[in-house]
């Protein structure tokens, strides 16, 4: 898996509630949770939330 050969992987934007779950567990398993970095559209294109003032929900 490419994770497993690199320092660390940067999700898209495009992921939902149970996509980020996943490889938080993945990343868990391997004690590499702080490996993980996340995508945000400000302009809330389809993430939770809705974007804007409301893209820390």
């Amino acid at each position: 898996m490419f994770f497993d050969c690199c320092d660390g992987i940067f999700l898209n934007y495009n992921w939902d509630d149970t996509k980020l779950a996943n490889s938080c567990e993945r990343a868990a398993q391997n004690d590499r949770i702080r490996d993980i970095f996340v995508g945000l559209d400000v302009w809330g294109r389809g993430c939770p939330g809705g974007g804007g003032f409301n893209s820390l929900h």
